[in-house]
Order: structure tokens, then sequence, then C-alpha cells
């Protein structure tokens, strides 16, 4: 039987009004952090990437890390530990939103300039004629296909390595914004924002509405398939999507007594902006941390050595060597010309 979590559509309007008068209040600065001993200790790994800009997605490739920022696309050659722009990055698109390599190809997503790929490892980057003006909100590849979500165009799929690309629409609402896509057990899911998670009919040719939870973020291990909700927490399935656990602590914490320096739980209903998995671990990015699972999403532990206390990630990088965050914080003094966002 489908375990539902709470529903929080009603407090949605509130949420957004008190996040708008927290985002005018301060001055947000975005950090990328780096991990080698599987999320245990953090360091900054920001050197090399403009003060303000944000990192929204990585993707890595035969030892090079790529980060797709407000500011373009981003290279390290050295496990992070500093970053320079590509060739192509002042006058590629921006700003890049998503990435994903197929075999030896990186195809990078953009904020309605549609979609751009790299034949040479990230060095140089090359526009993808078709789609040229889509929103493409994220990207998900395999060895065979990659697709990719956008707000007009449904999904978007490729065969051959990000050339040519076809839209899956069929079966999707009107209008759709496709949020996240994932892969599991050779099914391919998609989530969309506000109208739920959907998954692609090989037999039908089309997508099919999917119970009735309504994911923004999707990841899967080995063995689950896993849905960030926003607000709503983490929910992990074994079987597909037709039944789901909550992967959250049952009990509710006090929020007003909570102490940073100690480790808490992720809340049921925390809004979890992204996730990223391995065949074992997973990563989750909710509002007040980091939290990692090592058992396919059913329990979630903190990550806090050495990450700036209780701020939400909105990007990892999960590789056997090396775990990458792009970390939301706070500068109590922006340096002179240093725009707050």
């Amino acid at each position: 039987m489908t375990t539902l979590l709470w529903r929080w559509a009603t407090l949605l309007p509130l949420a957004a009004l008190g996040l708008g008068a927290w985002a005018r209040a301060e001055t947000p600065r975005h950090r990328v952090y780096q991990s080698r001993d599987q999320g245990t200790t953090w360091q900054e790994a920001s050197a090399g990437l403009p003060r303000a800009t944000r990192v929204h997605a990585f993707a890595a490739i035969e030892g090079i890390q790529i980060a797709a920022t407000d500011a373009g696309l981003f290279r390290s050659t050295n496990a992070a530990r500093s970053w320079g722009p590509t060739a192509s990055a002042s006058g590629a698109p921006r700003p890049v939103q998503s990435l994903a390599v197929s075999g030896s190809i990186l195809v990078a997503g953009t904020l309605h300039h549609g979609l751009v790929r790299s034949l040479d490892h990230g060095v140089t980057w090359s526009q993808v004629v078709p789609f040229s003006l889509a929103n493409i909100r994220c990207l998900h590849a395999t060895q065979r296909l990659v697709m990719a979500g956008t707000d007009a165009h449904g999904v978007l799929v490729s065969q051959d390595g990000g050339t040519t690309w076809q839209a899956r629409r069929a079966g999707l609402p009107e209008a759709s914004q496709v949020f996240d896509l994932t892969e599991f057990s050779g099914t391919w899911y998609a989530a969309l924002y506000s109208q739920g998670l959907y998954q692609w009919d090989d037999q039908a040719e089309r997508w099919r509405r999917l119970g009735l939870e309504i994911p923004l973020a999707l990841a899967a291990t080995s063995k689950a398939l896993i849905g960030g909700l926003n607000p709503g927490g983490i929910l992990a399935s074994t079987n597909g999507g037709r039944d789901w656990t909550p992967g959250t602590s049952a009990l509710v914490p006090d929020l007003f007594a909570f102490d940073p320096a100690q480790p808490s739980p992720l809340p049921p209903f925390a809004p979890v902006w992204t996730l990223k998995a391995s065949t074992q671990q997973a990563w989750a990015g909710a509002a007040d941390g980091l939290f990692h699972s090592e058992n396919h999403g059913r329990t979630w532990q903190r990550a806090q050595t050495g990450l700036p206390p209780a701020r939400p990630a909105v990007a990892f990088l999960v590789t056997p060597e090396l775990l990458l965050a792009s970390v939301h914080v706070l500068d109590a003094a922006p340096s002179q010309g240093d725009a707050p966002r």
C-alpha cells in the first residue's frame, strides 16, 4: 500500500512569501565543497569560480569535472582544487542549468538557449540547432540515451549523443515543466512541477501518470527509486513507484530549538531541492542541510564536518573518488561590486 506523506499545498503561498522576505533581507552566495572520504568531511573547492555565481549542476568525465553555472561552463582537471572557464564560456549561452555524460560526450542544458555539447571533455562546446530556444531544466543520460526535460517541449530524447533530438510529449499535460528525470530498472521517470510523477511506457510510446506523489527531484540507486518533495521530505520505492516508503524521521523535531552543532534528522516535511545517487549511496539537498543515505533511501544522516551549518545544497557530483556539493551560503559583508542575488 502506498504510504502518503502530509500534503502541504495550502502552505506553499506562505512558504513562498517567507522565502522572498528572507532573500531580500540577506545576501545569498554560493560555494562548492568537496569530500574525498565519501562525505565524512568537507572542504571548500570554489577556487576559480566567480564569487557570486551559482553552480546548478556537475558532471565528471575521465577525471575531469565540469560545473554548470550562472556564468557559463567551468572545468577542473585537478579534482576540483581549482576551476577555469571553458574555451567557449564567454560566448556560450548562459546560465547553464544541467549537465549529462553519454559515453565520451558531454551535453549541457541552458536557460532559454537550448542545448550545447562537447566532444573534447569540455574544452570546447557547440550549439545544438534543434530546440535552440528551449529552457532545458534537467538532463539524464545512459550509454545509449540522453533525455532532456523542458518547459514547453516535454521530454527531448537523443540516441546519438546529442546530435539529433526528438520530442516525447505523448501523455504529458499541456505546458508541463519537467523538473527532473531518472532511470530505474530500465524505465524512465519524469518529475513534473505540480503535476506529479510520470513513467515512460515503451510499448504504448507515451508517458503515464504514476500514483499521487508530486516529487520535484528524482534519483535512483541499484535497488530504489527515490523522490524528493518540496515540501514533503523523501520517498523511496523498490518496485518502480507502485509503493513508497518515507525515508525521513517519523518524529518532527523542534525547529525552534535547532542546534546546528548537533546532528538532526531530516524532518518529514523538509523541502528537498536536489537528489543524486550512485548504485548504493544517495545524497539529498534539503532546505536546512545536506543528507546522505547508505541503504537506498531508507534512512538519512546529516553531513556536517566542514560545511556551513544548516545550509541547503542545490547540486551534487557523486563519484567513488570525489563528492562535490554546490551549497547556498550567506556572506555577512559582500565585497564592493558584488551584487546580491
